[in-house]
């Protein structure tokens, strides 16, 4: 079976924060979205993780799916759950730059140099990076990033035009970055704006989910934002409730549980 996670609002104990959903039309609109995307996904996918309209740097994204693999996420070490957000931002430094050293991650990124040793101790002990030849070299990716698919999904109902915006900036941290419009085909400035943009688009109407045009795939990880969504399935796959069912993979809604624990 495919492990199907439902993240529907703010979950503390893993870090994740996001906005209660607001009933109304383009809320409707995801929620049909979902409900014809997932069998899709079913049929490619080990494991999917569905966010609604999570909390980032850059804003609320209505959706983002994440398609991973399940088995990246069994030999989690326990303090990997207690990684930072400034952890994150380190790690995906190292990874972009292929290796590097103290002084010259202080330097660039303007880091005191005790903290970054803090970070970096931290890293290390996750496995997440390792020194060699005197300098902090990124662990192999495959055996530490479990997503294979990053989607991210901007709903609109009118002022389509406007929705591009959002959609792009989600490129950010997205391997793929859609709009989602309540028609049957798009107009022509629509299909201008996504060639010109790289933001692909679905329709749903009552012929139903198609997409006409697709998105430009990006690789991951594409900033520190792409590992936390890696972080938030990690944590939750290996918590007291995730383990549970870890090795039967059905569908969880994962609603709110307040904790200390998170990214700070």
């Amino acid at each position: 079976m495919v492990a199907i996670l439902q993240f529907e609002d703010t979950k503390s104990t893993i870090g994740l924060r996001a906005r209660k959903p607001r009933n109304g039309p383009e809320w409707e609109l995801v929620q049909i979205f979902r409900e014809q995307i997932v069998p899709i996904f079913e049929k490619q996918s080990a494991g999917i993780a569905i966010f609604y309209e999570p909390l980032l740097e850059t804003g609320f994204p209505d959706m983002v799916v994440a398609e991973f693999d399940p088995r990246l996420f069994e030999n989690w070490p326990e303090i990997r759950s207690s990684l930072k957000l400034i952890d994150l931002k380190v790690l995906q430094h190292i990874y972009g730059t292929g290796g590097t050293s103290n002084q010259m991650i202080a330097s660039q990124l303007g880091f005191d140099g005790k903290l970054l040793q803090f970070t970096l101790d931290r890293l290390h002990n996750t496995r997440l990076i390792k020194w060699h030849s005197k300098k902090w070299k990124p662990s192999r990716l495959n055996h530490v990033f479990g997503i294979k698919r990053l989607v991210a999904i901007e709903a609109k109902i009118k002022n389509w035009e406007s929705v591009f915006y959002q959609a792009q900036v989600n490129k950010w941290f997205a391997s793929e970055s859609y709009v989602l419009l309540p028609i049957e085909r798009p107009t022509a400035k629509i299909l201008q704006q996504a060639e010109k943009s790289g933001v692909g688009v679905y329709c749903c109407s009552h012929s139903g989910l198609q997409q006409v045009y697709p998105s430009t795939r990006l690789p991951l990880p594409s900033s520190y934002v792409s590992w936390l969504f890696n972080e938030w399935i990690g944590r939750y796959l290996n918590s007291s409730v995730g383990l549970e069912g870890k090795n039967v993979y059905t569908r969880h809604t994962i609603h709110n549980q307040e904790s200390t624990t998170g990214f700070v």
